[in-house]
């Protein structure tokens, strides 16, 4: 809901005035605090009470909602956006892939005309997201239209798209809890029930906080920006394609699979100013004596920083890695723009962060819960209402990730609760896999586990009990039609038995490695 409609809602009111004052249309301080309420969950902007009854209009709300940086809220969202992204040169590249380029000129005018035609609410649909051109003028004309469009793996398998197509199809028929007003759009991940999880978020939420991170990492016209994760994935869609575009930069997608030649060639051929990835991707960048003159940013997330992998990569370079944070759940968090050690940075204006509970984290530190609560906060889990019950909690969505927050406001990450494995960016849920094993191999009893690599890399083992010889390309032709590449496991390492407590729970800590 707009600006203008929220406002007119909350007061009963027909057309208002932008000058109309709030209180001789009858508003009360009641309806003032429900104002404000509104504003907030569906902005991300906090307004002081006090700051309200200063000027209470429309137009003097709109001041305090609206920055003069962040979107007009009562235009079209992208396609407002990119209009305004286009201004400075419509002729400059906004997107650069394997398969050609994509103007600014070209990306407003898609976006103005799929807005355009968006005059009656569109049906829901499912589009495998490949990271090219073509891909990206796809998501652009959907996320424009407000078509709710679920953004799959390129590379799903036929049961994990039909898995994912079902639950998102099913929240978004009438009377679906999740669907609510405004766009949405859905991303799928590796789910902890056995399936993949459709994570559901708003788009207009999505596009404010992309556009905050475009700000906080000082992307102007001008930069080239490349990027290397995956459209399909929540890192590459919003903090790589939608922040780089509503940031005005040109967007470089190289040819995936990564490879270090791949990337070195998508460098030289457009010298970025800025990248972002997994360390997998600086590790090839280096691997291949990539150069890098006008590089003057190098943002990683979408795992925790591979240790040493700062180190050698500021000596070659010259230029620090830049540690991040964000959640599919959440989208994004935060930037060590400041180059502060050990943090990920302080949260993006609008967003919260809090800390829960207290737990003993790695190195004995005390350290709580993350909880984060973000315009661009997804609206739950879509067809898993026992999990977004569990994971949503009152407007905040709780990481599982235990931190600390300084007094300054940076955040420090120190660990996990859960037992969900990073894997090169990718969310691995051992319980699928090994769900997926057992039935598929006729397994006795398994176990999947993250091993840490030298490289900083972690690997997928799959530990295995059965009554015949299982070898991995038994496993792999068993689950290549079943699960997603990054989730089969590289390594098989079959026992006796697995080591259990009493209580029947295994002890995974004597898992050999």
């Amino acid at each position: 809901m707009l600006l203008r409609a929220i406002y007119e809602d909350v007061l009963g009111a027909g057309h208002v005035d932008e000058g109309e004052g709030f209180f001789v249309l009858g508003g009360s301080s009641l309806l003032v605090e429900i104002l404000l309420e509104r504003v907030r969950a569906r902005f991300g902007v906090t307004v002081a009470v006090e700051r309200f009854y200063a000027e209470p209009t429309l137009a003097g709300l709109r001041r305090l909602v609206q920055p003069p940086s962040a979107p007009d809220p009562d235009r079209p969202g992208l396609a407002g956006l990119l209009a305004r992204a286009a201004a400075p040169d419509p002729t400059r590249p906004a997107v650069v892939g394997p398969d050609g380029a994509l103007s600014y000129a070209e990306a407003a005018a898609l976006t103005e005309r799929a807005a355009a035609r968006a005059a009656e609410p569109p049906a829901p649909r499912a589009v495998r997201l490949p990271t090219t051109v073509d891909g990206v003028r796809t998501v652009l004309a959907d996320l424009a239209a407000g078509v709710p469009v679920l953004v799959l793996d390129p590379a799903a398998t036929a049961a994990e798209e039909a898995a994912a197509r079902e639950a998102f199809d099913g929240e978004l028929r009438a009377g679906g809890r999740l669907a609510g007003a405004g766009p949405v759009h859905g991303l799928a991940t590796s789910g902890s029930t056995g399936r993949p999880k459709v994570v559901l978020s708003p788009t207009d939420g999505t596009l404010l906080v992309r556009l905050r991170q475009a700000e906080d990492v000082g992307m102007v016209p001008g930069d080239v920006y490349l990027v290397t994760a995956p459209l399909h994935l929540s890192f590459g869609l919003g903090g790589g394609l939608l922040a780089g575009l509503l940031g005005g930069v040109t967007v470089v997608l190289p040819p995936l699979p990564l490879t270090p030649d791949g990337l070195r060639r998508a460098a030289e051929e457009q010298p970025p100013t800025l990248t972002m990835g997994v360390g997998l991707a600086y590790r090839f960048l280096l691997a291949a004596g990539a150069r890098l003159p006008a590089l003057r940013r190098a943002v990683i997330g979408g795992e925790p920083l591979p240790p040493g992998l700062d180190s050698v990569w500021e000596e070659r370079t010259g230029v620090p890695l830049t540690d991040s944070y964000g959640t599919s759940e959440t989208g994004h968090v935060s930037t060590n723009v400041e180059g502060v050690a050990g943090s990920v940075g302080r949260p993006l204006p609008g967003v919260e962060v809090r800390l829960t509970g207290e737990h003993d984290a790695p190195g004995g530190t005390g350290a709580g819960e993350l909880l984060v609560r973000s315009p661009g906060l997804a609206r739950g889990y879509a067809g898993d209402p026992e999990l977004t019950a569990d994971r949503f909690r009152d407007g905040w969505f709780a990481t599982g990730d235990l931190a600390e927050v300084r007094e300054d406001g940076h955040l420090l990450l120190r660990g996990r609760l859960d037992d969900q494995l990073n894997v090169g960016g990718s969310k691995v849920d051992p319980r699928e896999v090994e769900a997926a094993c057992r039935e598929s191999l006729g397994l006795t009893d398994c176990a999947v586990e993250g091993i840490a690599l030298e490289s900083g890399r972690t690997e997928v083992c799959a530990y295995v009990v059965a009554d015949h010889p299982v070898r991995r390309a038994d496993l792999v032709a068993a689950l290549r039609d079943r699960l997603s590449a990054h989730k089969i496991p590289t390594r098989v390492v079959q026992l006796d038995a697995l080591p259990r407590g009493a209580g029947g729970k295994i002890r995974r800590a004597d898992l050999p490695r």
